[in-house]
């Protein structure tokens, strides 16, 4: 054979094959193939039988014909670095060989189409490319423990030494399992069997230290939830012990959870045992108050039926000398009024004599509506006299007998109108509008009330054919138009703000404020950053209308300004849960949870707020820009 190979590679032999590989892809090229294909075989074929110099004198001729073919070229010049390796003598040419073959693998380092699988491995180790894998586990004692000296990583080695140490004396398992755990320390494993070796075996020796470890990896082990129960029952933490030992199996690991869970038992029984005694005693305990009570209150509600008569024998005694006393004055009247009369018609000058003082003209109505309730002339003058002497309550008491008499009358909308305004229910009014059923008079007040709500325009258009001499709040009323037309738009809206805040504070100030009016003016300070003002009014509704969604709302603004970002936040995510969307909360939700630190929550939030203002974009990116 290697004659033959001599001949092949005589100089004339090498000129034609020089020849056959200049020519690339023509004819000359297809006579050359099949004979470096069937070398590159012959050397596959002499490898796997373990001929390596047949192989490498092989594959060396098939990589001389096959150089313009790199499917093949890299498979050889992998097998030739695998073959190489194996002969120390041989290392400088194996360093060519395999720098070849890297240099046609390329940077990736990907396995080429046509190399086997196994060759590959090998050559990656070859190559240092990947460490060599251990020798086989022996299975001789002594050659066991070198081996894991040796390859102290290989946890196959050290489970097989366990394995024979528990089998044999404690002291060589407690070092071996020690060893291995100091080797592999979060191998949970290795933490289960020391640990169930140091509870059944060597007294509990370093078992909470290994039941510590071996918890933080893996709270739901079996071994480990036996052991705390354990420790629970001997310390009498019986809750404890009841989580530990709820999940054990019907064969336990450990030794002592049986007795464990045997004394859980008995306790839980015991407890029951307790709990019924406890609930028996206090079932008698609350029939016994609630006997007490009832008879409390049988008592306290014949004394207040007594009470109540009292009083109502004392309001008729009280009602009876009001109406004996309204008679003898009216009665005075009538005589007083009788006996001027008479000296009226006897004198002949017609002079008119001083008229004697009549009695409280409320009394003289009330009295008449208490001897005839449809007398609704007489209802409203006493309407009116209420409202004259700033007696709201009596004048809507009357109202509502009006409204319900004669609710459609011009006079009972003119009362009404007037009832609204000075009580400052301006919305009863403006809810009228521009009617053209409305008096004068009432389109005074309906217009006042659009003025006092700055509604300006739709007061102007009111108001504007009232004489002034007669309403001189008109003047008001104008002197307001002028201005707002001297104005633009911003400074008028301006003005109205600065209105509303001095009205606002006005009936804060006189204790008529409605929540409604606490909000707006809330709303106001915080459009102009005083949170100074607004704090102690939100604070203040806070504690008054807990229930209110918009004192919630400014709460977490506040909460914002003061830079308690946590709370910030708890406080949007609840209204946002209980589906309130207005005032922009999404950004000011989006704004707490970027401060407190949470940025995909701010992310999503900063999404919505965008999708449904997309105004708060600039915002939005300078808060971030001002974040970093």
């Amino acid at each position: 054979m290697m004659r033959i190979l001599s001949f092949l590679f005589t100089t004339r032999t090498l000129k034609w094959l020089s020849l056959w590989a200049a020519l690339g892809s023509t004819g000359a090229l297809f006579a050359q193939h099949p004979f470096y294909l069937q070398a590159y075989d012959n050397g596959i074929q002499a490898m796997t039988l373990k001929n390596n110099e047949a192989a490498l004198e092989y594959l060396e001729i098939a990589a001389f014909g096959l150089l313009e073919y790199p499917e093949y070229l890299s498979d050889i010049y992998v097998r030739w670095a695998v073959l190489l390796h194996q002969d120390e003598s041989r290392r400088e040419r194996f360093l060519q060989i395999s720098a070849r073959a890297k240099r046609l693998i390329g940077d990736d380092f990907q396995k080429p189409v046509k190399v086997d699988p196994a060759v590959w491995e090998r050559f990656l180790v070859v190559s240092g490319r990947k460490a060599p894998p251990p020798p086989p586990i022996p299975e001789g004692e002594d050659e066991l423990r070198r081996y894991v000296a040796a390859y102290p990583q290989n946890k196959e080695a050290w489970q097989a030494l366990i394995e024979r140490d528990l089998s044999g004396r404690e002291s060589r398992a407690r070092q071996t399992l020690a060893a291995a755990i100091e080797q592999h320390p979060q191998d949970r494993a290795f933490l289960e069997q020391a640990l169930t070796f140091s509870v059944n075996r060597d007294r509990s020796r370093s078992a909470e230290t290994y039941a510590s470890k071996l918890y933080a990896l893996q709270p739901a082990s079996a071994v480990v939830n036996e052991y705390y129960g354990i420790v629970a029952v001997d310390q009498e933490k019986w809750d404890d012990a009841a989580r530990f030992l709820e999940n054990v199996g019907s064969s336990p690991i450990l030794r002592e959870t049986t007795a464990a869970m045997d004394a859980l038992t008995r306790q839980r029984k015991r407890e029951a045992d307790q709990r019924a005694k406890d609930d028996e005693r206090r079932a008698k305990l609350e029939a016994k108050q609630k006997a007490e009570d009832d008879r409390a209150k049988e008592k306290e509600l014949a004394e207040e039926k007594a009470r109540l008569a009292k009083l109502e024998a004392e309001k008729q005694r009280l009602e009876k000398e009001k109406a004996d006393e309204l008679a003898r004055l009216e009665a005075q009247r009538k005589s007083k009024a009788a006996e001027a009369e008479k000296r009226q018609s006897r004198t002949k000058d017609r002079e008119t004599p001083v008229a004697a003082k009549d009695a409280d003209p409320i009394q003289i109505l009330e009295t008449k509506l208490r001897q005839n309730k449809d007398d609704l002339n007489s209802r409203y003058q006493l309407t009116e006299l209420y409202l004259d002497r700033k007696d709201l309550r009596k004048a809507g008491k009357e109202l509502r007998r009006l409204g319900k008499i004669d609710g459609a009358a011009v006079r009972y909308i003119e009362v009404y109108t007037r009832y609204n305004y000075l009580t400052e229910r301006f919305k009863r009014n403006t809810d009228l509008g521009d009617r053209g059923d409305l008096s004068e008079r009432a389109r005074y007040f309906v217009g006042m009330s659009f003025f006092r709500e700055e509604r300006l325009d739709e007061a102007v258009n009111l108001l504007k054919g009232l004489s002034r001499k007669t309403y001189p709040d008109l003047r008001e009323v104008d002197q307001a138009f002028k201005q707002a037309n001297r104005t633009d738009a911003k400074v008028r809206e301006q003005t109205l703000k600065d209105r509303s805040i001095q009205q606002l504070e006005r009936r804060v100030e006189r204790g008529s404020a409605r929540p409604i009016d606490l909000i707006q003016l809330v709303e106001l300070y915080v459009e102009r950053g005083d949170f100074e003002k607004a704090g102690p009014l939100i604070e203040d509704g806070q504690k008054r209308y807990r229930a209110n969604q918009e004192f919630r709302y400014f709460s977490g603004r506040l909460d914002l300004h003061r830079n308690k970002y946590s709370d910030a936040a708890q406080a949007f995510q609840s209204l946002i849960n209980a589906g309130y969307r207005k005032r922009d909360i999404y950004f000011y939700a989006g704004m707490a949870a970027m401060n407190n630190g949470q940025e995909a929550v701010a992310d999503y939030l900063f999404k919505l707020a965008v999708r449904d203002n997309t105004s708060l974009e600039k915002r939005i990116q300078d808060a971030r820009a001002n974040r970093r």
